[in-house]
């Protein structure tokens, strides 16, 4: 008789603590690292980044760190090859009322410590700056006596996805992570009502009507 296969043992993520999605690693759990650790998820399963191509906490100089370098794809983990910066603050605290959405400009004093790090890492081209709740997503623009941030809808994905500009698209439809889809209802909804005024009912309804709108145009 051959030997008896054994079972690999199963860990247990101990209280306090939360599975790294870079790493593996189990890492303590902290408001900050939760937003974090949804932002990854949503890089690697709606962008297509691959974990290995990405660090937590990277040191650039002095007491600067990136919370997620993301670094070209397949190459070594150096200041030199990375390619877009993460910034990540703990998730503000939600009463009864919705969290008005602040523009760029609104945001200025935030989206200044990405800016840094973006012009001071040469290699870099996106940067994106969130608390979970707002989503501020920047391209670095190099001008011959300027560098420039310039405010962008989105990133594209990932770059060994892409393929050439001849046969994709930057556009290229991606699947939204669950966590993700509903934080993008929930901001969608703040900004109706916390934004426009409008009462949460009237929200929901022009949420609603708009979803539903989305789904016709698919169709046809």
């Amino acid at each position: 008789m051959g030997k008896k296969q054994e079972t690999p043992a199963i860990k247990t993520i101990a209280a306090g603590y939360l599975l790294d999605y870079i790493s593996g690693d189990q890492i303590k759990e902290t408001k900050k690292e939760l937003v974090r650790q949804r932002i990854v998820r949503a890089l690697i399963h709606e962008y297509g980044i691959s974990p290995d191509d990405m660090e937590r906490d990277f040191k650039v100089t002095g007491r600067k760190k990136i919370d997620v370098a993301i670094f070209h794809h397949g190459k070594e983990h150096g200041i030199e090859h990375i390619s877009r910066i993460v910034l990540c603050r703990p998730e503000p605290k939600v009463g009864k009322t919705a969290v008005r959405i602040r523009d760029f400009d609104q945001a200025a004093a935030d989206l200044d410590a990405v800016e840094e790090l973006m012009r001071g890492v040469e290699s870099s081209q996106y940067g994106l700056w969130t608390n979970g709740l707002e989503f501020f997503f920047l391209e670095k623009e190099q001008k011959r006596f300027e560098t420039k941030c310039n405010p962008i809808g989105d990133w594209p994905m990932a770059e060994e996805s892409m393929g050439t500009k001849d046969v994709l698209s930057d556009a290229h439809t991606r699947v939204a992570d669950n966590e993700m889809l509903k934080i993008t209802f929930r901001r969608c909804h703040n900004f109706i009502h916390g934004n426009e005024g409008m009462p949460k009912d009237a929200a929901f309804w022009q949420f609603l009507y708009l979803i539903f709108s989305k789904m016709h145009d698919e169709t046809f």
